[in-house]
């Protein structure tokens, strides 16, 4: 699948392909399924999960794959709107794919993305309806992605905190960052990474959320204040600083801040 740059409203993130992974078998009744699925996208006003009912005997692994492969495609050309009807298509089929939720869980990700992108560029009343869409795509993902499938618990965390930031929610913004923000190294290019960290930062500083911010401070190459002035203050509130930190992964400002309040102690 191919990554796209992220818009300044939300990022952006895909479940890469394994490496290696074998080309999917297909077949003529698979194009056809598929050439019906994408002109009933193109035609209808909405979409009906109970007209498709008939995918739970019908659906391959190589439809779900190529719904969700030609919504990306229609998304970079433009067609955002197909796109997002494509992609829910896509979430319809692969949620009958047997045995193997790797197909859902990628599109379902899919799919909440380009929900989400559409509404934060709507300029009518679809905002609501289609970020909404893209809140029920990640809940699924949430709900349903076991351990091993952590990618894609990353991406839906992703997401969540971009609608979150949508609707100026700030506080449900701000624990769905803590989820992914220690982990962007699994989901996020390296020269994305100042952008992660500059959007993390915007929504811990709504929340005053000082060790988040110092994170993304140390992250950014940003000069953080004095050890000494963050360690001035009450035991239970340095040892909530420093925890913090260390759940974030900023170990060494955990420590600095520890040592110095130890050693302001000792003096006193």
């Amino acid at each position: 699948m191919t990554e796209t740059t992220p818009t300044p409203a939300f990022l952006k993130f895909y479940v890469p392909e394994e490496p290696g992974t074998a080309k999917l078998a297909r077949t003529s009744e698979d194009i056809e399924r598929f050439q019906s699925l994408t002109q009933y996208a193109e035609s209808a006003e909405t979409i009906s999960e109970k007209k498709f009912r008939w995918l739970e005997k019908a659906t391959t692994p190589w439809l779900a794959q190529q719904l969700g492969v030609y919504a990306e495609h229609l998304e970079v050309n433009g067609q955002a709107m197909l796109a997002a009807r494509v992609a829910w298509l896509g979430v319809l089929a692969a949620k009958w794919v047997r045995d193997d939720a790797k197909y859902y869980l990628a599109n379902l990700l899919t799919a909440g993305n380009m929900w989400l992108k559409l509404g934060a560029e709507a300029t009518d009343d679809t905002t609501d309806a289609a970020i909404d869409a893209a809140r029920g795509f990640f809940e699924v993902i949430l709900n349903l992605a076991a351990y091993e499938q952590r990618k894609e618990r990353l991406g839906a965390h992703v997401g969540m905190a971009s609608y979150y930031g949508l609707i100026e929610d700030y506080v449900g913004a701000a624990f769905h960052v803590d989820r992914y923000l220690p982990y962007i190294d699994e989901i996020v290019p390296k020269q994305q990474h100042e952008t992660v960290y500059g959007q993390a930062a915007r929504i811990y500083g709504k929340v005053q959320d000082v060790p988040g911010l110092l994170f993304c401070c140390e992250r950014l190459g940003k000069p953080l204040p004095p050890a000494s002035q963050l360690s001035a203050q009450p035991l239970d509130a340095v040892l909530m600083t420093v925890a913090r930190l260390h759940s974030l992964g900023s170990s060494s400002t955990a420590f600095r801040i520890m040592s110095e309040f130890k050693s302001r102690n000792r003096s006193a």
